[in-house]
C-alpha cells in the first residue's frame, strides 16, 4: 500500500542541506579549466565529476576519510534547520502536514555519502520523517519528475532547476547566502515554521512593480491609491502561501504550524493595497506585516531571524542573508517584469547573487559556451559581456533612494 503524500510537498537540494560549496567550487573550476582548452562539453563534464567525486569520497588513506561516511564529513547546510523545523512538525501535529524530498545531482558513489551525511546529522525526527530521495546524475530536475513527486515548494541552489520550476508554476527560490558564511541553529523547540516574505513578484504578481519602473514613483502611488482592490495577476508564490494559510486554518491560531508575515518596501496606500490583494488569493497574515516604505529589510531579517526569508530582488537579500536563509525568487518566464526587463536589459539578478558570494560560475551553464576560446578567461571569472544600453528614464518623477517596492 503507497504511503500517503503530505499537504504540502517541499523538495530540498543537498546543496541546501549541506555545505557542499567548496565541493561545488571544485567541479565548476574542473569543468571551466577543460572547457576552455577542449570546447567539448561532456569531456569537460566528465572530468569535473571526477574531480568532485575525488574531493566527495576521498581515498581510505586520506586524512579526511570518515569510516562512520565511507567517505568525507559535511557541515550542515543553510536549510538544514528547516528541513528539521518541517519534520517536526508532523511528529508535533500528529498529521502528515508536509512531505520531504531530498534531490541531489550526484552520482552513485558521491550520493551515497551525501545522503549519509545527511542521515547523520539529522535529528530522530528528521531521520523518521521517511523523506524520499532521488538523485539525478547531473541532470536538471524536469518536469516530468516534478509530476512524479508533485512538487508544491522547491529550495536549491542550482539557478535551471529553479527557473524551470517556477515557470512550470512551482514555487521555487535560489537559496543565497553571505560570504562570511552562515550559523542559522537556533536553541530551543521549533513549534511553528517562520516564513517571511515579500509582495510584489512573490506572494503576487509583478505588473505593479513594471508600473513602478515606467512611470514612476508618482504614477505608482496614485494607481495604488485608486486601484486599491483591483486585480493583480499570481505570483510565483501565491498558490503555495494560499495552501498554506488552508493548513494553518486547521489549527488555533496560536498552535498554527506556520507563521507568515509579510516584508515589503511599498509603504502608505500602497502597502495597504498589498494587503487587500493577498486576501482577495486565500493568503492569511498570522505573523508581521511590515510595509517599509523604502527601509533597509535587512534590519528586520537581523532583528527577527525567520526561518526563511523569500524575495525576488538581490539587494534585499545580501546583508539579511547573514542572519537566515534567504531565497532568490525568479521572474516566470511570461511574466510582465521578465518582459520589462527583457526590453531595458534590465540587471541580471542572478549573476548578480553569485558574484555577491564569490561562488564561481561554470561556463557549461553560461552563454559563454558558445564564444570563441580566446574571449573566455581563466579560473571563476566570468567572460566579459557586451555593454547594456541604458534603462529608458522613467515617465513620471524619478523614484527617491529610499522608497522601493517589493
Amino acid at each position: 500500500m503507497p504511503r500517503p503524500l503530505g499537504t504540502l510537498r517541499v523538495m530540498l537540494s543537498t546543496r541546501v542541506l549541506l555545505d557542499l560549496e567548496e565541493a561545488d567550487r571544485i567541479f565548476t573550476l574542473s569543468y571551466n579549466k577543460h572547457y576552455t582548452k577542449t570546447r567539448d562539453k561532456e569531456a569537460a563534464r566528465e572530468k569535473a565529476v571526477e574531480a568532485y567525486t575525488a574531493y566527495v569520497c576521498p581515498d581510505e588513506k586520506d586524512p579526511a576519510y570518515d569510516p562512520q561516511l565511507c567517505g568525507r564529513r559535511f557541515r550542515k547546510g543553510p536549510m538544514f534547520r528547516f528541513a528539521e523545523a518541517l519534520a517536526r512538525l508532523n511528529e508535533a501535529t500528529g498529521k502528515p502536514l508536509v512531505e520531504i524530498i531530498i534531490s541531489a545531482k550526484d552520482e552513485a558513489d558521491s550520493g551515497g555519502v551525501i545522503f549519509r551525511n545527511i542521515d547523520l546529522l539529522a535529528s530522530d525526527t528528521l531521520r523518521k520523517a521517511g523523506a524520499q530521495r532521488l538523485t539525478t546524475s547531473g541532470e536538471d530536475l524536469s518536469e516530468e519528475l516534478h509530476k512524479v513527486y508533485k512538487t508544491d515548494l522547491l529550495f536549491s541552489r542550482n539557478d535551471r532547476d529553479v527557473q524551470t520550476a517556477t515557470d512550470l508554476g512551482i514555487a521555487a527560490s535560489t537559496i543565497h547566502f553571505s560570504p562570511d558564511g552562515f550559523k542559522y541553529d537556533k536553541p530551543g523547540e521549533i513549534s511553528q515554521v517562520d516564513i517571511c516574505f515579500d509582495g510584489d513578484a512573490v506572494a503576487f504578481g509583478s505588473s505593479s512593480e513594471v508600473r513602478y519602473r515606467t512611470d514612476g514613483l508618482e504614477a505608482y502611488e496614485d494607481h495604488e491609491f485608486n486601484d486599491f482592490l483591483e486585480d493583480i495577476e499570481p505570483g510565483p508564490f501565491t498558490d503555495v502561501l494560499a495552501k498554506i494559510s488552508q493548513i494553518n486554518a486547521e489549527f488555533p491560531r496560536k498552535k498554527a504550524p506556520f507563521r507568515l508575515s509579510l516584508l515589503t518596501a511599498r509603504g502608505g496606500s500602497a502597502h495597504s493595497r498589498a494587503l487587500a490583494i493577498m486576501k482577495q488569493f486565500g493568503i492569511v497574515i498570522n505573523g508581521n506585516t511590515m510595509g517599509r516604505a523604502g527601509a533597509d529589510k535587512g534590519e528586520v531579517l537581523e532583528q527577527l531571524r525567520p526561518d526563511l526569508y523569500i524575495d525576488d530582488q538581490v539587494g534585499h537579500l545580501t546583508y539579511g542573508a547573514r542572519f537566515c536563509p534567504v531565497g532568490l525568487v525568479h521572474y516566470p518566464t511570461n511574466s510582465p517584469m521578465k518582459a520589462y526587463l527583457d526590453k531595458t536589459n534590465g540587471p541580471d539578478e542572478i549573476r548578480k547573487l553569485r558574484e555577491a558570494e564569490g561562488t564561481p560560475v561554470s561556463l557549461a551553464f553560461d552563454d559563454a559556451a558558445d564564444q570563441p576560446p580566446e574571449t573566455i578567461k581563466s579560473g571563476s571569472e566570468a567572460p566579459a559581456k557586451p555593454k547594456k544600453k541604458p534603462a529608458p528614464k522613467p515617465r513620471g518623477k524619478t523614484r527617491t533612494t529610499k522608497k522601493e517596492p517589493a
